[in-house]
């Protein structure tokens, strides 16, 4: 198993008495309820993050290159597991014809070994997909003997790959996906494959709430860091400038630094991402595909926004940007309109704020 880690960097104040009176009368308003691990004022390094689509069949390490050279210090994989509507099983590596390479125990374990000679640290992220149905959050049984069956299956599905991610040493391991209604009702359930988890798996450990639903999830206690897939709706506007955004995150991000700050965890976005199109800082899932023209502008100012919100927060640990596929010369361009920045304008954005963020500056 994983021995404990710690991670830091070393941050050089600036300055005068005034000024370190200053930050200090700042921080005691602001965190007052924090415990040992969240008032120590050296933070770990930033995790730049992206969530690598699971490619269809083996690649070449040197194609982790374009990560690398973004800034980017940490790559999550998503094995990705699949059930029906009503039904109690869990799928995953079933049958071949349904898998990529990249979501089975042997391209995850390439993956991780691959990151990890690349000098970037590997968060293991269990995704469950429902058929017809595709996001896992109205994911619903009928009692509690179906849900009881489902469980078996979902803990040895990331029981799985908890004991792959320990054996390789990935930092991070992710207990689940947005599957709101199973953790509304059974967080039991939730906490025994927590402590499960914990005997196979030596690392630390979150769950992904998606962004509406981390209030409601309560077993944060049990986890290293509160995990969002943050995805908040901010504009209605087809595209809204970065003043706007700025304005609109203000509320949202002093709820988040409360949640953070009241439950002792710093907070990560286990997800987060803007398609290329218009709309694509609002409820875009709500629209028809006709309506949302291909748009590189509103993809690099949702960016800009989110890194200039969150980057030098004490409270929050960074993120995982969605996503990022190879090979990395064939994927995304002027006139993909999906979730990937790559080939776009918005990689110059994501650079300058890997490459120059002001959380890392010593």
């Amino acid at each position: 198993m994983l021995s404990n880690r710690t991670f830091t960097i070393t941050i050089s104040w600036l300055g005068s008495t005034a000024l370190i009176g200053l930050m200090a009368s700042l921080f005691t308003r602001c965190d007052q309820a924090r415990s040992e691990r969240m008032d120590d004022p050296i933070r770990p390094q930033l995790i730049k993050g992206i969530n690598l689509e699971g490619p269809r069949d083996p690649f070449a390490p040197h194609e982790l290159g374009p990560i690398d050279s973004l800034g980017f210090n940490w790559v999550s994989l998503v094995p990705y597991a699949f059930s029906i509507p009503g039904e109690t099983f869990v799928r995953w590596q079933a049958e071949k014809k349904y898998y990529y390479w990249g979501e089975s125990i042997t391209g995850i374990a390439h993956c991780i070994e691959m990151a990890h000679a690349k000098g970037m640290k590997v968060m293991v992220k269990p995704h469950l997909w429902v058929k017809n149905q595709g996001w896992p959050g109205d994911f619903d049984l009928k009692d509690p003997e179906a849900w009881a069956a489902w469980e078996k299956d979902y803990r040895d599905y990331v029981l799985a790959f908890a004991k792959l991610a320990d054996s390789l040493s990935a930092e991070l391991f992710c207990v689940g996906t947005e599957v709101r209604q199973s953790v509304k009702q059974r967080p039991e359930f939730w906490r025994s494959l927590i402590q499960d988890v914990r005997q196979v798996y030596g690392g630390q450990l979150t769950y992904a709430a998606n962004w509406d639903n981390y209030h409601n999830v309560t077993f944060w206690e049990d986890l290293d860091y509160i995990g969002v897939d943050g995805y908040f709706p901010l504009s209605k506007k087809p595209k809204p400038d970065k003043e706007e955004l700025l304005r609109a995150w203000r509320p949202i991000k002093k709820d988040l630094a409360k949640f953070s700050q009241e439950r002792n965890r710093l907070l990560l976005f286990t997800e987060y991402g803007y398609r290329s199109m218009v709309y694509s800082a609002g409820e875009h899932w709500n629209m028809k595909e006709s309506e949302l023209t291909t748009d590189m502008w509103a993809q690099r100012t949702a960016y800009d926004a989110f890194y200039e919100t969150f980057n030098t927060e004490p409270w929050y640990a960074g993120g995982f940007l969605w996503k990022w596929s190879v090979p990395h010369q064939r994927s995304g361009g002027v006139n993909n309109s999906r979730f990937t920045p790559q080939n776009k304008p918005a990689q110059e954005v994501i650079y300058r704020w890997n490459k120059g963020s002001l959380a890392d500056e010593p």
